[in-house]
């Protein structure tokens, strides 16, 4: 159900891509492969709004012009991966880059990348890293220049994902 905050968010978003077909149509033609300007301009989205915590495949679709159901296929028939794998994928990135890089608590890791449940947050980190966040910063904190994990193994990358 669209909330007036909702919509207010949907007409932002899609003044923010008012002029981005022609932008879409150049990129569309690079390296030979032809993707529809629509799930272009769902990955921009994602990317730039991957940490909303409301984003949903139907707001989406109504942003690029189709319903949810259409640009989830259509999305998934030309990326190889579904909506909600990419911008989980898009969340855990970040999720990886802060915990490497700071030192803030898992709560505000989980709200900085669009989780409002902390356990929810953990249970997607460990599905798609396999271990808990805890363990996974932990691994950059064993000592300076250290290149391994507790148990022996190489730090997981983000590049893997």
């Amino acid at each position: 159900m669209q909330t007036p905050d909702n919509s207010r968010e949907i007409v932002d978003q899609r003044s923010e891509l008012q002029g981005y077909d022609s932008w879409a149509s150049k990129q569309c033609s690079k390296g030979g492969s032809m993707l529809d300007w629509r799930v272009l301009a769902t990955e921009r989205l994602l990317q730039s709004a991957y940490n909303r915590p409301s984003i949903t495949l139907e707001d989406t679709g109504r942003v690029v012009g189709i319903t949810g159901h259409y640009l989830g296929k259509l999305f998934h028939k030309q990326t190889g991966v579904t909506f909600h794998r990419y911008l989980k994928t898009l969340r855990m990135r970040r999720a990886g880059e802060l915990l490497q890089n700071t030192g803030l608590t898992l709560e505000r890791i989980s709200a900085e990348v669009g989780y409002t449940d902390t356990s929810n947050f953990v249970r997607a980190f460990r599905s798609v890293f396999g271990m808990t966040p805890g363990e996974y910063g932990a691994s950059f904190r064993i000592g300076p220049g250290s290149s391994i994990e507790p148990d022996g193994r190489p730090p997981t990358t983000l590049e893997s994902l």
